[in-house]
């Protein structure tokens, strides 16, 4: 088998720019770097759920933004790391279609990586939650006689006159700052529902992978099924041909059998017609 060239990857990795490997090396260690890159999308995940939950503990609005600034910082990394996590992905499954011992190697890596995009889901999904929870105490604070569907409209749409007839209604400088963390809020949870449905849109991609994935090994299952049928017909088909030419052999003997008594019969009448004997 002829080697290939690695392709370029960080030393940091393990793996040599230069380092020449056979194909299926190169398979297994493009595997390896996906399981890894995995591991970090796991991690990073984990440090946005800390900064969430640091960001709803703050109370100034410069601490609140400063960790708001954070949090889109790595949430921004994160969103490159999943679409380049899915690229990679699909570009091995195309490469392991007809192997479905790679294609099993590519469908554990995409599990693991859904499993860390639902993960991902479940995060945001709770700070988007805690959010609007938020939102409802801070408009609370400024009319507390505020109706159930006044405070929706504040969590689903960031209804800034509400706010504002309630400060004309309450104390301006505590209104003034509770209007700024509904702001604030209100663009986390659009900056979320943005990246909810970058998510779903992954799932697409990874779905419609496994679909081609399947597609392609069962197409390869139909191609050896449909061969052992065809051999198998082809040998039910050669044993009622050597059944046939058995009978047609056994037919013959009871032809020879049945001309040679015809014959004998026409003998003994002519003999007894002309009777030499006399």
């Amino acid at each position: 088998m002829g080697t290939v060239r690695a392709p370029e990857v960080d030393l940091e990795k393990g793996v040599e720019p230069e380092e020449e490997v056979n194909p299926t090396q190169a398979f297994f260690n493009e595997v390896a770097v996906l399981r890894q890159e995995n591991k970090d999308i796991q991690a990073k995940i984990q440090i946005i759920r800390e900064l969430q939950a640091e960001s709803l503990s703050k109370v100034t609005d410069e601490e609140t933004a400063a960790v708001n600034n954070q949090i889109s910082a790595q949430v921004a990394e994160l969103s490159k790391m999943n679409a380049e996590m899915t690229r990679r992905i699909k570009f091995l499954a195309s490469k392991t279609k007809e192997d479905s011992d790679h294609a099993n190697h590519v469908k554990l890596i995409e599990k693991e990586f859904k499993q860390a995009i639902h993960r991902y889901q479940e995060v945001e999904v709770e700070y988007k939650k805690k959010m609007r929870e938020q939102l409802a105490r801070q408009y609370l604070i400024v009319n507390p006689d505020a109706t159930e569907e006044d405070i929706k409209k504040v969590q689903e749409e960031g209804n800034q006159p509400i706010f504002l007839t309630a400060i004309m209604d309450s104390r301006r400088e505590q209104g003034s700052s509770a209007l700024n963390e509904v702001r604030n809020r209100y663009k986390e949870i659009q900056k979320i529902e943005q990246t909810m449905e970058e998510l779903a849109d992954l799932f697409t991609q990874l779905n419609q992978l496994v679909y081609q994935q399947d597609e392609a090994i069962q197409e390869s299952e139909d191609k050896a099924r449909k061969t052992a049928e065809d051999v198998e017909a082809g040998a039910n088909t050669l044993g009622v041909a050597i059944e046939h030419a058995k009978r047609a052999r056994k037919n013959k003997w009871w032809l020879l059998i049945i001309v040679f008594i015809i014959i004998i019969i026409i003998l003994f009448a002519v003999l007894f017609t002309i009777k030499p004997w006399e």
